[in-house]
């Protein structure tokens, strides 16, 4: 326990806060570590642009986290290094939940790690700085591999009611046949569907308006799907029914069976294109991605050539 003058600069009016401050989680390990972080706190507060009551009630559920979760004992070197620090804020990232039970977005915990390691340059000044992963991090879903596909394909047909295989099969090649999102396909038409020697061609009006040529192998499948349909129906569901980016995956939480994610068939289509070697202009504007940057994340799942096929496709060997 820290003594002396060490609290003088808080004002009797925080100081009284930290009294009388409980944490909403971890009631039983708030005893042990209360002082602790009083002391952190009140001792980073003046080099900071944090007060310390802010300090306090970030700081607080951490402490609580390394004791409870890491055994991790009262010190300030241990407790406050960047190695810690980077564990807390990463732990149950893809659930979105902070330690506690508490719902934070990836900004609150950009957040809440900048204020912990203000307060760890204060306490623990040699502590060597390690680069962080950065918390707005994109990472792609991967695609489905050609078997995974073929069951998938059987998913979809083997669904109990007619209207279910036509949905399932309505899935399966707007999303693996022309990368469309749930909300698209909820806002599509039969009359968005340009059927000609060409193949097909599907008009999206929505927030990235585009036309897709779908995927030949997926044409026979979405003529299935219309089969007897005007051009003012909806391609997917009721007219009348409010339309929204989880409409795929309620449909599959309904389905029969092991089904598919829409992300995931939309990743396949990306995939089927980069490996067929689509130029990267019109698999962009054929994907309604606006940045180059957020096609690359794609590329870990493309195969790599062997090396006189790499030597030969960068000396335009084959172009001659």
């Amino acid at each position: 326990m820290l003594i002396g003058g060490i609290y003088s600069h808080v004002g009797e009016g925080v100081f009284s806060v930290f009294e009388t401050y409980t944490p909403n989680n971890g009631l039983e390990t708030w005893p042990e570590v209360r002082q602790f972080v009083i002391d952190a706190a009140t001792l980073a507060a003046p080099q900071t642009v944090y007060t310390a009551q802010r300090l306090l009630t970030v700081s607080a559920p951490y402490v609580i986290w390394c004791r409870q979760s890491r055994g991790l004992p009262l010190s300030f070197d241990v407790i406050f290094s960047r190695q810690v620090i980077e564990l807390y804020v990463q732990a149950d990232r893809r659930k979105r939940v902070a330690p506690g039970g508490r719902q934070l977005s990836d900004g609150s915990r950009r957040n809440y790690r900048s204020m912990l390691l203000r307060i760890s340059e204060v306490l623990v000044p040699e502590d060597n700085p390690a680069p962080m992963t950065a918390l707005n991090a994109r990472t792609s879903e991967p695609p489905y591999d050609a078997a995974t596909m073929s069951a998938h394909q059987r998913w979809a047909l083997g669904q109990s009611t007619a209207l279910r295989v036509q949905k399932a099969t309505t899935m399966l090649a707007l999303c693996a046949g022309a990368g469309l999102r749930s909300s698209e396909i909820g806002e599509l038409f039969v009359g968005d569907l340009t059927i000609d020697d060409a193949g097909i061609l599907v008009t999206i009006r929505g927030r990235f308006p585009r036309s897709v040529p779908l995927l030949a192998q997926w044409e026979s499948w979405l003529l299935r799907a219309i089969e007897g349909r005007g051009a003012g129906e909806p391609v997917w569901g009721n007219p009348g029914r409010t339309q929204s980016r989880n409409m795929l995956s309620g449909f599959t939480a309904q389905s029969d069976g092991n089904p598919p994610r829409s992300d995931r068939l939309r990743a396949t289509w990306l995939v089927t294109h980069l490996a067929a070697g689509t130029p990267m202009k019109e698999l962009l504007r054929a994907s309604g991605v606006e940045k180059f940057e957020n096609l690359t994340r794609y590329l870990e799942h493309i195969p790599g050539l062997d090396t006189a096929a790499y030597r030969a496709l960068l000396r335009l060997e084959l172009n001659r």
